[in-house]
Parts: C-alpha cells; structure tokens; sequence
C-alpha cells in the first residue's frame, strides 16, 4: 500500500535543517505572493468586464430580444466567485444570459469548452465539451471552486 502524500513529506521535513526548513519557507512564501499576484491581477480584467456587462446588461430587452437585466444578485454572486476562480487555467470570456446571470466560459478551440453561469444564490450550472464527450451538471458555491469543475477545466486545457 503506498505512503500518503502528507507523511512522505513530513518524513521529509524531519529530515531537514533549520537553514533548510528557512529556504523552503521562503521558497513557500515567494510562491504564495506570485499566486496573490496573479489572482490579484485576474480580478481586476474580470472585475472591470463583470462592471461593463453591469452597466449594458443591467435592463430588460438589453439584446433586442427580450432578455432579462441582469440579477443584482448573479453579479454579486460573480463577484465573489473571482476570489475563487483558479489561476493555473487561462481568464474566462464573461458575458450576460438572457435569463439574468452571468456566464463564464473557458475555451480552447471549438471543441474544448466549459461554460457555467451563476445564479443568484450560488447556483452553478455548466456545460462542457471535451472532444467526442460531453458534461452538464450543477453545483453550487459557497467558499471555494468546486473541485469537478477543476477537474473539468483541466480536461479543456490538456
């Protein structure tokens, strides 16, 4: 039976120095600051294209063809979801639906695509298309990204 992940390692930090333990501290500390930078970095592109769909989506009829404003509630929700998108994975296109809500949609070629849209209380509803298969589901969010849609994104991107 193989080892976990997490005893190997801590074998491998008792195994250290004190000057080791300090290196790969900083070397921990480096990492987190450049993810920070890149999440931080993420959030503002997204945050100012959620704010423009905002402002033209934010009546009913804002397509010509009946669609509803967007939710108050669905951006917010959006916005609270940016804190959460992984940063391994290129930035969504975001867009308005008619029903309201805000979808994001990563795309590599035409087909390879995850598109979700987020609902007013969390409601996460997605759709992908990986080659010859296809996914569909809903999840909801509450304090992180769910860990099938990772695993979704990933199939996009590989």
């Amino acid at each position: 039976m193989a080892m976990p992940v997490k005893e190997i390692a801590k074998q491998k930090i008792d195994m250290l120095s004190h000057d080791d333990i300090m290196e790969l501290l900083g070397f921990l500390n480096a990492l987190e600051q450049k993810h920070e930078f890149a999440r931080e970095e993420n959030h503002g592109e997204l945050r100012h294209s959620l704010e423009e769909l905002r402002e033209t989506c934010g009546v009913d009829n804002w397509d010509g063809y009946g669609a509803c404003a967007l939710h108050k509630e669905s951006y917010q929700e959006a916005l609270r979801l940016l804190q959460y998108l992984p940063t391994m994975f290129p930035q969504p296109d975001v867009a308005a639906d008619p029903d309201g809500t805000v979808a994001f949609e990563w795309s590599n070629g035409p087909r390879q695509v995850l598109s979700l849209s987020i609902g007013d209380h969390g409601e996460l509803v997605y759709a992908g298309i990986f080659e010859k298969s296809y996914t569909h589901g809903t999840e909801y969010f509450e304090h992180d990204f769910p860990r099938i849609l990772v695993e979704h994104l990933q199939r996009v991107f590989e």
